[in-house]
């Protein structure tokens, strides 16, 4: 409309124009020259006027970007000046637990409504940078001369000695009690605090096991007895870590001053389930034990690693327990096809 209006406008002075110049007699080249006259002047102004905004609108840019500059510098070499990174130490330390617990606070009315969102506290990163690499190619080492996993049982030095250097080895002495199906129905079916962990994450191919609880009650019936099929369930809750470090206790060779993950997770897999890669664990050193079943774990070269390490492979017999790094190694699970029992496997992580 506005379009419509502004050329209604100009078509109105311009009869009126055409109605001057015939009052003054003035002929038809006479008032084309002077219409040419006014549009040439008209352009002309235009093309300054932009170009002194573009100026404007540049320097303003470029103003904005030395100030910004300038003041980084400065706080570069004020944070380098001990007194400084000591007081800004100091704030910050002093106020991050009062800002963070004041946080939790005003969240807790929001999980009380909605329990499933404290899952989300658990999350290591909620938006991934692309930039970041965590190794680059001269830290896989440990990987580059590696061809086959060792068994290191019994050596508590040995064990500690690749734990450190983040070199994949297996022990079958770690596990202290017999694990079987009948003891993780027993575990689950004794703790009902575990069973009602919103935070809790469960996937299922099986379509009659969709929950924790479906699991338990067909836990020995003809569902668990299809050849193929895939169930993960992790938790990452104070009370499920506390019930479940009975069973599996803190390994000898995983170092006291250290920190255990909250997060557990256990793959039920049937005797032909196709191979698959398995979750990436919290911590970056993982272990991995063999609870019931057979399974082979193969140990790809991670995507930092591709070009200086080879892929080696273990098969994994009832308490088993298999040490990675899953920064070097990206671990897939395979089957045996030795039985034809269902394979259980537990994974944790430490610092």
């Amino acid at each position: 409309m506005p379009a419509i209006s502004d050329t209604s406008v100009f078509s109105r002075e311009l009869n009126a124009l055409f109605e001057k110049a015939v009052t003054l007699k003035l002929s038809e080249s006479q008032l084309d020259r002077c219409l040419n006259s006014v549009f040439q002047r008209s352009g002309k102004a235009v093309k300054p006027f932009r170009r002194r905004a573009l100026s404007r609108a540049a320097t303003r840019a470029f103003n904005f970007l030395v100030f910004i500059s300038i003041v980084y510098i400065v706080a570069r070499l004020l944070y380098r000046l001990s007194v400084v990174e000591a007081v800004i130490s100091k704030f910050y330390n002093d106020h991050t637990y009062t800002a963070l617990r004041t946080a939790r606070l005003l969240t807790m009315p929001l999980l009380a409504q909605f329990p499933a969102l404290a899952q989300y506290h658990t999350v290591k990163c909620l938006l991934k940078n692309p930039f970041f690499t965590p190794i680059d190619g001269n830290e896989c080492w440990p990987c580059q001369d590696l061809k086959a996993i060792v068994d290191l049982s019994g050596h508590v030095d040995a064990a500690e000695d690749y734990t450190l250097s983040g070199t994949p080895f297996v022990v079958r002495d770690a596990v202290r009690s017999e694990l079987s199906l009948e003891l993780m129905q027993k575990i689950l079916r004794g703790h009902q605090e575990i069973l009602e962990d919103e935070t809790s994450k469960y996937e299922s191919t099986l379509e009659k096991v969709k929950s924790l609880r479906e699991l338990i009650s067909h836990w020995s019936s003809d569902h668990l007895k299809t050849n193929a099929y895939h169930i993960f369930w992790q938790t990452n809750s104070v009370a499920a870590a506390r019930i479940l470090r009975k069973t599996f206790p803190r390994p000898y060779f995983v170092p006291k001053n250290t920190e255990v993950s909250l997060e557990r997770s256990f793959l039920i897999d049937g005797p032909q389930e196709p191979s698959y890669t398995l979750p990436q664990s919290d911590f970056a050193n993982t272990l991995l034990v063999q609870v019931e079943g057979t399974r082979i774990i193969t140990l790809d070269p991670s995507d930092y690693c591709s070009r200086n390490c080879s892929s080696i492979s273990i098969l994994m017999k009832p308490n088993d327990m298999l040490y990675y790094n899953n920064q070097i190694s990206t671990p897939r699970s395979v089957p045996s096809r030795l039985t034809d029992a269902p394979s259980i496997a537990y994974m944790s992580s430490f610092y």
